[in-house]
C-alpha cells in the first residue's frame, strides 16, 4: 500500500486540531464518480468546508488528509450523537461513468468494467484498515463500520455507503471485516511451534503462508483453523521446496521456528 500525506491544512478540522481517542474506524465512499483524490481535496481543503475525512483511497495509493487522532467531519450526526468524536473516517474514491438517483442509488454503474478498479481500492482499504486496527489496538470484527451501519446505530447521518456499492461486487461489510482480520493474522507472526493444538490464528497464519509457497503445486489449504492431514502434506511439500527434510525423518505434524522464520518472507 502506497500511503502519502497531503493534509488539508485550510480545513477547520486541521486548524482546530481537536484530538480524539480512536475507538472506531468508519469506511465511506465519496458518492460521486470521481476517482481522483486530489479533486476532492481541492474541494474540501477550505476554511468553509463542512467535511473532512482522514484519508482517501485510490487504486494505486492512499492519501492521508488529516492526522489519525484529529477529529474529522465525515459521519455527521445521528439520533444518539456522532462517531466523529471517536472514529477515523476513510473515503474510497469511486470510478468514472455513473450518476446517482435518490442520493444512494448508482445509475449506469458498469460492474464488469469496474471489477479491476473495485478490486484495487478494496485491497487498499483492507491493508489500510488492518494497519489502523494494529496501530490503535482495535478489533476489526467489532470496531469497523461503514457509514450506513453507523447511521443504523444512531451515530451518523443517513447515508447508504458503502452498502450501496459493495454488494455489486459480491462484498459486504462482513466480508470486509473478515478480510481485514485475516490480513492482521497474516502479519502476526506466531512465536512458538505450530501444531494441531495451536490456536486457530497461528494455524491459519501457517496455512496462508504455505498457500503462497505451494501455489500451483498443491491445492490451496482452507483457512479453517485445523491442522489436518492435508496441511501436514503441504508442510512436507514446503520443506521439500526449501531443500529441507531430505532424510524424511520429520512427519510434518509441526512447524517450528525455522519454518516460521522462512515463511515470514512470503
Amino acid at each position: 500500500m502506497n500511503l502519502t500525506k497531503k493534509y488539508m491544512t485550510k480545513n477547520r478540522c486541521y486548524t482546530n486540531g481537536t484530538k480524539i481517542q480512536v475507538t472506531k474506524l468508519v469506511l465511506h465512499s465519496t458518492g460521486c464518480a470521481q476517482p481522483d483524490a486530489d479533486v476532492h481535496i481541492g474541494n474540501w481543503n477550505t476554511a468553509i468546508s463542512s467535511a473532512c475525512p482522514h484519508a482517501f483511497i485510490e487504486t494505486d495509493r492512499v492519501v492521508q488528509t488529516l492526522p489519525w487522532d484529529f477529529k474529522g467531519w465525515h459521519v455527521g450526526l445521528g439520533s444518539k450523537g456522532s462517531y466523529n468524536s471517536c472514529s477515523i473516517g476513510v473515503e474510497i474514491c469511486e470510478p468514472k461513468g455513473h450518476t446517482y438517483k435518490n442520493g444512494s442509488t448508482m445509475v449506469n454503474y458498469d460492474v464488469k468494467k469496474n471489477e479491476e478498479y473495485f478490486a484495487k481500492v478494496y485491497e487498499n482499504a483492507v491493508e489500510l484498515f488492518a494497519r489502523l486496527c494494529y496501530d490503535f489496538l482495535l478489533d476489526p470484527m467489532k470496531d469497523i463500520l461503514c457509514h450506513s451501519e453507523v447511521h443504523a446505530l444512531g451515530y451518523g447521518s443517513n447515508h447508504g455507503d458503502v452498502m450501496h456499492w459493495f454488494p455489486k461486487h459480491g462484498k459486504s461489510m462482513d466480508t470486509f471485516r473478515a478480510d481485514v482480520r485475516a490480513r492482521i493474522m497474516a502479519n502476526a507472526v506466531p512465536n512458538s511451534t505450530i501444531t494441531v493444538n495451536s490456536s486457530t490464528d497461528d494455524i491459519n497464519w501457517l496455512k496462508s503462508k504455505i498457500n503462497k509457497v505451494i501455489d500451483g503445486i498443491y491445492p490451496k489449504l482452507d483457512l479453517n483453523g485445523v491442522y489436518d492431514a492435508k496441511t501436514r502434506i503441504a508442510v512436507l511439500i514446503t520443506w521439500e521446496l526449501f531443500g529441507w527434510n531430505k532424510d524424511g525423518q520429520d512427519d510434518g505434524w509441526r512447524a517450528g521456528a525455522k519454518t516460521i522464520k522462512r515463511l515470514t518472507q512470503y
